[in-house]
């Protein structure tokens, strides 16, 4: 576990000095600016209802799981199709050799959330409500991160108890990471974000 979660660190450190040098050296050209006019809400209602479709499609296959007569490789393949929609291909974490669900993305929630950031990034210090939004992103983030560590850490487990607890458990995180509209953004998780931003036309 300390092992996966100081990796996960390291990776957020190197992303976050990448951004800082690119905003430093220049202005950040974002390819996600609505109507070419930099205004970060295009970008972050988009890839926030992506994080949204996701986190729902990874807790609905946890909620359907692999019955208590299951084998444990059927409940580790449920649990490494979970792992795929959280992280990514792009993450040290993701199971190569187990196929994507119907409904995922192939992108993954936690580069949505990372995406958000990226967005927000350049208005942290002129705009209140990116201000606000990037204060509500590190509590969604961590829930992902715990779920993720968590689900690679019992697939390398033989214990099949607590195989099986983690995959109940994880859908707590997962919950608490999408949250609720009618939430404030402090609780609301990624559906609070999502609630903060206009409606397409």
């Amino acid at each position: 576990m300390p092992h996966h979660d100081g990796q996960r660190r390291r990776w957020q450190i190197h992303h976050w000095l990448l951004l800082a040098l690119v905003v430093i050296e220049g202005g950040l050209v974002l390819g996600f600016a609505q109507n070419g006019q930099g205004d970060f809400t295009g970008a972050v209602r988009d890839e926030s209802q992506k994080a949204i479709d996701q986190l729902t499609l990874a807790i609905r296959i946890g909620l359907i799981a692999p019955e208590a007569s299951s084998s444990l490789v059927d409940v580790k393949l449920t649990m490494a199709r979970i792992l795929n929609i959280l992280v990514g291909p792009n993450d040290p974490l993701y199971q190569k050799n187990v196929d994507n669900p119907p409904g995922a993305d192939g992108i993954g929630v936690i580069p949505h959330l990372n995406n958000i950031q990226i967005a927000l990034a350049p208005y942290a210090n002129s705009s209140a409500q990116a201000q606000s939004l990037l204060h509500a992103l590190p509590g969604i983030i961590f829930f992902t991160n715990s779920a993720a560590d968590d689900l690679s850490a019992a697939l390398k487990s033989q214990d099949d108890g607590l195989v099986r607890r983690t995959l109940h458990r994880l859908i707590a995180f997962l919950v608490a990471a999408r949250g609720s509209r009618d939430d404030p953004l402090s609780e609301g998780g990624v559906r609070a974000i999502n609630a903060q931003m206009p409606r397409s036309p």
